[in-house]
């Protein structure tokens, strides 16, 4: 499934790699970390998963390669371990807010990987950090 939006967003950098930066190593262990110990309240309906318009796009960037057997040379195991918890984790989530902020968003937004999405809440933050931006 594909939001439509009028902000086109980024997409990979070249296909078949995604950067696997300390930045997004950490992003990535930490969500994996967090979703272990409390993913159930998400599971079981009393949560949300929520993501930012980058971090969906990374990581359905991630998840393309995983699923196709096209992992980046410069992901390691563990790295490797972690986002097919959050793969499996995310088929299986039943809510999902994504946010955005204040810029207009171009392209679409792939939920696909949501295969048991019920609810899906869409929002705009005026402030969001993200592990994506050049600081």
């Amino acid at each position: 499934m594909l939001l439509g939006s009028r902000e086109r967003m980024s997409e990979s950098p070249v296909q078949g790699s995604v950067e696997a930066g300390p930045r997004q190593r950490a992003m990535v262990r930490d969500l994996t970390s967090l979703l272990r110990q409390n993913g159930h309240r998400i599971l079981h309906g009393n949560g949300k998963l929520s993501l930012t318009t980058n971090s969906l796009c990374y990581f359905n960037d991630c998840f393309s390669l995983l699923t196709d057997g096209n992992t980046d040379a410069s992901w390691d195991t563990k790295f490797n371990q972690n986002l097919t918890y959050l793969y499996e984790f995310m088929k299986k989530s039943p809510a999902l807010k994504v946010m955005h902020g204040n810029t207009t968003l171009l392209g679409t937004i792939n939920i696909s990987h949501f295969q048991r999405l019920h609810t899906l809440e869409i929002s705009v933050c005026r402030y969001i950090y993200s592990l994506f931006d050049d600081k």
